[in-house]
């Protein structure tokens, strides 16, 4: 069971994140070229990778497979991350090979389209352990700095869905409900960032820390899939719901390009029940 972090899937842009070494330099590295930038990878195949972390943080890990053999389908790969010697949760990914990719040390060499994940780390000193389940893989692990220095315009969903009201102390915020068989949809105009925040209902056999999985889709595409764990919240409530109580928020953001948007919110676990808020990030105006 996590307990201590949340994983969920951002796109973020280069600029905003530092690269973070293994704390074993002897682990080999490969140095790819894509769309003419030099970008380090380590490689992660029989050896395992660890990473000490300072907290709070968040930590965007950028995955592709190696193959020997060029293909068109999409290959599969699979790597476990573990955190303070907490359960491992394997990662699950599908990606096409991507052409503008090469290796300089393997120029015969294919991999596939990068897929991100990203790491909620709580304040303190942790380690972090990846492994490759099904590989060979190559990673490349970075801290994400982008600015806080921003506003939320809320969304409302495309489709009529009734809004429940849950009571935070003195504050009362209004949620959507989620079904694993009745996704939501929003419309938006990037470029954007889009904040998802959402609640799982605890109902009365869930104990401890609980995990979720949502997919968002943009125009028809799949932009990520997000982990995550939460524990119920004490001090608040869910008006008008006797049976169930609110977790506490867990959230994510994707980067929007510019144009015409229409997200997709679907909820992969069929026992569970979450409330959500939808956001749109703009900086705030300087002073």
């Amino acid at each position: 069971m996590i307990k201590r972090f949340i994983l969920f899937l951002l796109l973020l842009s280069l600029a905003q994140a530092e690269l973070i070494k293994p704390t074993d330099s002897k682990i080999s590295r490969e140095i790819l070229t894509i769309s003419g930038k030099r970008r380090v990878y380590q490689n992660l195949h029989k050896d395992e990778l660890t990473y000490t972390i300072n907290g709070p943080a968040i930590i965007r890990v950028i995955s592709r497979k190696a193959l020997a053999k060029k293909s068109k389908k999409s290959q599969p790969f699979e790597y476990e991350i573990t955190i303070d010697s907490l359960d491992a949760t394997t990662i699950k990914h599908r990606q096409k090979i991507s052409k503008g990719v090469t290796a300089s040390e393997h120029p015969n060499h294919y991999f596939t389209k990068s897929a991100v994940d990203v790491i909620r780390i709580e304040k303190g000193v942790h380690s972090i352990i990846f492994k490759a389940v099904k590989g060979p893989i190559v990673i490349r692990v970075l801290q994400d700095n982008s600015s806080k220095n921003l506003k939320r315009k809320s969304l409302r969903p495309f489709q009529k869905s009734e809004n429940v009201k849950i009571q935070i102390g003195k504050k009362s915020l209004s949620y959507y409900p989620l079904f694993n068989d009745s996704p939501m949809e929003v419309e938006l105009s990037g470029p954007a960032t889009f904040e998802l925040v959402t609640r799982l209902g605890f109902e009365y056999w869930m104990t401890g820390a609980q995990n979720y999985r949502i997919q968002i889709y943009d125009n028809g595409h799949l932009a990520g899939t997000y982990y995550f764990s939460t524990v119920m919240s004490e001090g608040s409530r869910i008006v008008g719901e006797d049976t169930l109580m609110p977790g506490k928020w867990r959230s994510c953001t994707v980067k929007l390009s510019e144009g015409e948007h229409r997200l997709k919110i679907k909820l992969l676990d069929k026992d569970r029940r979450i409330f959500l808020r939808m956001n749109k990030l703009d900086e705030k105006d300087k002073k």
